[in-house]
């Protein structure tokens, strides 16, 4: 080893061995890594001086040294396997890992064609996605999405003509007592045999009794909405809509002849009618889910959901001329329920032919629209678990059955208590009651179709949002109606025309705060569970409003002015409490809870084509799989 002077001399700037070390040292070592020929290292060997030689020897000595140590060590541990795999053990161990190696091929392969085949999968979905882009929007008229939307206006109307007809059957019916008064017929309709047929005003039933037989729909249709909205969300809305059309066109056929039977034969009979007539209201929300874009949400759940009002439009006067009706000796309060239920057979076999859960379930869907549906509809991911905890300490849920109940309160004083005062005070019969009291019924179906469309406008042209849009709308209906109640109230010369004027303020103008309110919010806030809380609410509203029936039948017992007065003021009560109530908790905005905790955020993922995809129709493909589209 040459001593520090002589490097440093030899070494020193501008000599040989300089520019050596400077220029040479990683070519040396990249040439003699690629290159294991012995020529061309001496070649290399020989450009250098001794004394740099000496030292470049003596640093690859000391590099080269703990590499061989390794190498060695490696050789060792070689031997050892290979004395290993020498004994039967280690056979089988060897025997082992080929057919593992051969099986890590197989999976290789495999792989790779699932790759190629996503490659290919993924190729397609975008240029579907493409397509759904580009896809324009496909006319409403003649579209599947009006077909669900008009079953929905069936089972609606249907729903209205077999509940809503019983206020004005018991008036045919009943026996007149006090100031109440009676359409005789002395007509009648054959019944079973060992039974009197019984003719109009011939049923001894007082004002009590009234209220509970009208109570008893109500306390059968509570107990099933919830389990309707279940049933909905685990088999698709098609099942209990189906049930329940069937079982309450049943039921309702029956009623005559139970009422001849016997009085708690009758109630039992319009039990049984509402128990099945609530597993439809839960899925009326979950069938629009699928089929309904934000842009035509309004449009379409206000057309489907005025089938209530044009079926008491067509239930009152249709109910007054029945009871009057007679042919050749046949007739009377009986049809009533007879031709009403006639009337749904047709409505139940529309539903099985043509109505759908879901897109994907429909066989005669375009292409076209199932791409709108695929593009448009806005339906998060749901949560693995229902949050029962978020939904009942859900302040906006809460705040819509407030109002909720408080509608079904009013509408069903007007449906059922109404005709009672218009009898009772001021002396109409049966026959111009029920023409009366379609009027305000009828008007009312015609602000409900143009609600929507004012909605949107107002909405738009004042730049609101959803929440404050229906917030205006629900306390802009509901002073509507305290004004018009407070009338009646204070007015003393009432005429039937003073009274029909102002139930089309209540009905018609107070349907602007219930359609164009807080009725459609289920949607905007919790569409994966729109079925479910439609139960939940309808459930609990029913629950508390069904007892108006027998609380009214108590208040206006003697039927006086002072009477109506205390029955109408308590209604303004409740609508000044759910003004100020749905102002401070009502909301339309989606709910946190309605989401699943690792949605993706839609900016992340590449399509929101595919994203949707995957939430809207998931869940419609495993219904499919569950029940077959022939079950009805």
């Amino acid at each position: 080893m040459p001593s520090d002077s002589s490097m440093d001399r030899d070494l020193g700037p501008g000599s040989a061995a300089a520019e050596v070390f400077e220029k040479a040292p990683m070519s040396l070592v990249d040439k003699l890594r690629e290159s294991s020929m012995e020529k061309e290292r001496l070649k290399l060997v020989d450009s250098l001086d001794s004394e740099t030689l000496e030292y470049t020897s003596n640093l690859l000595e000391e590099l080269e040294k703990p590499v061989m140590e390794e190498v060695a060590r490696l050789g060792r541990r070689m031997n050892q396997m290979m004395n290993f795999i020498r004994t039967p053990a280690g056979r089988n161990v060897h025997t082992t890992i080929k057919g593992l190696i051969v099986d890590s091929d197989r999976i290789c392969k495999k792989v790779t064609e699932v790759n190629d085949l996503s490659a290919k999968t993924r190729s397609s979905w975008q240029r579907k996605i493409v397509d759904v882009k580009s896809t324009k929007k496909p006319k409403l008229w003649g579209s599947c999405r009006i077909v669900v939307a008009f079953s929905v206006f069936l089972a609606a109307m249907q729903s209205s003509l077999l509940r809503d007809n019983l206020g004005l059957a018991l008036l045919c019916m009943s026996k007149p007592s006090g100031n109440y008064t009676c359409g005789s017929n002395d007509a009648v309709i054959p019944t079973i045999p060992g039974y009197d047929s019984k003719k109009n005003c011939e049923f001894e039933w007082d004002l009590t009794l009234r209220g509970r037989l009208l109570g008893g729909f109500f306390y059968g249709y509570i107990i099933t909405t919830m389990v309707g909205g279940y049933m909905s969300t685990r088999y698709g809305p098609k099942t209990p809509f189906m049930w329940g059309g069937i079982g309450n066109t049943f039921f309702h056929s029956l009623c005559p002849i139970a009422a001849t039977v016997h009085t708690e034969l009758f109630f039992a009979c319009r039990f049984l009618q509402g128990l099945l007539s609530g597993l439809m209201i839960g899925p009326l929300f979950q069938l629009f889910s699928p089929w309904t874009t934000e842009e035509e949400a309004a449009s379409l759940l206000s057309f489907g959901f005025s089938g209530f009002a044009l079926g008491t439009i067509i239930s009152n006067p249709l109910s007054g001329i029945l009871c009057s009706f007679e042919y050749n000796g046949y007739g009377g309060w009986p049809l009533i329920f007879y031709v009403p239920a006639s009337i749904s057979v047709f409505f139940i076999i529309f539903w099985y032919q043509y109505l759908y859960d879901v897109p994907d379930n429909h066989p005669k869907i375009t292409q076209e629209e199932y791409n709108y549906l695929l593009e448009n509809i806005d339906i998060s991911n749901e949560p693995a678990i229902i949050p029962w905890l978020s939904i009942f300490t859900s302040m906006p849920f809460i705040a819509y059955i407030f109002s909720y109940t408080v509608f079904m309160w009013n509408y069903l004083t007007m449906m059922n208590s109404m005709p009672i005062f218009m009898q009772s005070m001021l002396h109409l019969s049966s026959r111009e009651n029920g023409l009366l009291n379609c009027i305000p019924y009828t008007l009312s179906f015609i602000v409900r179709l143009f609600n929507a469309q004012t909605y949107s406008l107002v909405r738009r042209n004042l730049r609101l949002s959803n929440t404050v849009g229906r917030k205006l709308y629900h306390t802009i209906g509901c002073f509507c109606i305290i004004v018009a109640y407070i009338y009646m109230i204070a007015e003393e010369n009432i005429t039937k025309w003073k009274i029909i004027g102002a139930m089309t303020v209540i009905l018609a103008l107070g349907d602007i705060a219930y359609t164009g309110g807080f009725f459609p919010t289920l949607l905007e806030m919790a569409p994966n569970y729109a079925g479910l809380l439609s139960g939940i609410a309808t459930f609990a509203s029913y629950t508390i409003s069904s007892s108006s029936l027998l609380i009214n039948s108590i208040i206006i017992r003697d039927s006086t002015k002072s009477d109506w007065n205390n029955l109408l003021g308590s209604i303004v009560g409740m609508f000044i409490f759910i003004i100020i109530f749905y102002i401070i908790f009502g909301s339309a905005s989606l709910q946190k809870w309605s989401r699943a905790q690792n949605d993706i955020h839609e900016s992340a993922v590449a399509s929101r084509s595919t994203l949707l995809m995957t939430r809207s129709y998931g869940m419609s493909r495993t219904m499919s799989m569950r029940r077959p589209t022939h079950m009805f």
